[in-house]
């Protein structure tokens, strides 16, 4: 029975994967058999990632079973929405199941990541640079470099950055992971003594944490990105709360980002447009508020249990394969399936900041805390855009919007926590 019991997520995943491309086999058999050969394919990899995990203790293969299921059920919307967008995200998942399984082993063997700030910060401000000068526009934010979006690989690089500042001791523990970067990395010693100088300073400690998390924050201004600079400074807030708790800095950062939230609103009209059409999206249904309105309607059409897979008219809401695939999922599943996916991100939420609270090493726990806030306000900002509960932002549900970057990224996380969760001998329990 306790068997059984550790297999039924499982068992549920594939379900789950059997009933929607099932009824969509029915609906249009013509167009979904080869879809049936590329889901058969998605579900084998599942199911041997999932061994692998379990068998060789990897870590907490629950991280892995809801991602799977936001997975499962994103990729069978893409398929009904956009057949050959929905192969593509296949694909980018065997490319993000490759990368999730090089990047654990990287960050399990590594031990020296919590030394390397100064080259967080530098290859984040090279992609925001060239992102500037070399980017193309889409949607109105200028975020795309050659077919990526390179704001979210630096995610990755923001997280790992404040760990590092965070965590940074005022002694001088740091010399064994100094002289490493004195043999690997020269070029990086004397910035990151000169840095480590500094911290000796607690207000300098706090300075430079600000400037490394308000330079991530401009960039993204200067490229209208304003959902992830939202993303940025919530993570970059909650972890100076819960590492440093100085209560005058966190005064300091809510009237800064008061301060600049007014001046944005105020000199930009942009801003301007999408706060109004935030207040009143009727005001222009057929133009400014078409998306918001298409896609309340959307939800409005789906009521509890939704009008079934197919059966919906979803497409009617623009770019409803990325930023707006929620409201497809609440049209055909219903409150009933949106409720279900809002619960599993709380899950995945729930296990990454219970690993953080396990996990001994400073530097470990804030990496984790991190990466549990990006996946928790990143689904709380754009599902609030969605539901009108927050102006719309324009930012990707992770593991479920249609998108390579996003995914590769989102698994390259996932993985990372994973390594944490795995480091059973810097666990005080059982996750």
């Amino acid at each position: 029975m306790s068997k059984l019991r550790k297999l039924s997520p499982l068992l549920l995943i594939i379900l789950a994967n059997f009933l929607g491309f099932g009824v969509l086999f029915f609906k249009d058999s013509q167009v979904v058999m080869e879809s049936l050969y590329y889901s058969a394919a998605l579900l084998g990899i599942v199911l041997i990632a999932y061994a692998v995990i379990v068998f060789f203790s990897l870590g907490d293969e629950y991280l892995f079973l809801i991602v799977s299921m936001l997975l499962t059920i994103g990729i069978i919307m893409l398929f009904r929405l956009d057949h050959a967008l929905a192969i593509r995200q296949i694909i980018a998942f065997y490319i993000g199941m490759t990368g999730f399984f090089l990047v654990y082993l990287i960050y399990r063997k590594l031990n020296c990541w919590h030394a390397l700030f100064p080259l967080y910060a530098a290859v984040a401000a090279l992609f925001f640079i060239a992102t500037l000068a070399f980017g193309t526009s889409q949607g109105g934010a200028k975020n795309w470099l050659f077919g990526i979006q390179p704001s979210e690989p630096i995610k990755i690089l923001f997280i790992l950055g404040l760990a590092s500042l965070f965590t940074a001791p005022y002694d001088g523990t740091y010399e064994k992971p100094l002289k490493r970067i004195d043999r690997f990395l020269p070029f990086l010693s004397r910035p990151t003594r000169f840095i480590l100088r500094i911290f000796n300073a607690r207000t300098g400690r706090q300075l430079i944490i600000m400037a490394y998390a308000y330079m991530h924050i401009g960039f993204l201004v200067l490229q209208r990105e304003w959902g992830s600079a939202l993303l940025y400074f919530l993570v970059y807030f909650v972890m100076q709360f819960v590492f440093e708790g100085k209560y005058y800095f966190v005064l300091f950062n809510i009237a800064l980002a008061t301060g600049g939230s007014f001046l944005g609103y105020r000199f930009m009209s942009h801003i301007q447009q999408r706060v109004a059409i935030w207040r009143d999206p009727f005001s222009d249904p057929s133009d400014l508020g078409y998306q918001i309105v298409q896609s309340l309607y959307a939800m409005s059409a789906g009521g509890f249990t939704g009008s079934g897979i197919g059966q919906g008219r979803p497409d009617f809401v623009p770019v409803v394969t990325s930023d707006f695939i929620f409201s497809a999922i609440y049209e055909e599943l219903g409150m009933l399936g949106a409720v279900s996916v809002v619960l599993l991100f709380f899950l995945l939420v729930y296990r990454g900041i219970k690993i953080a609270l396990m996990v001994k090493n400073p530097f470990n726990k804030a990496v984790a805390l991190g990466i549990s806030l990006v996946l928790g306000f990143q689904t709380l900002i754009i599902i609030g855009g969605v539901t009108k509960l927050i102006p719309l932002t324009g930012i990707t549900l992770p593991f479920m919007s249609a998108g390579g970057s996003s995914l590769a990224t989102s698994f390259a996380s996932l993985a990372i926590l994973e390594a944490i969760s795995g480091k059973t001998e810097d666990v005080t329990d059982d996750i």
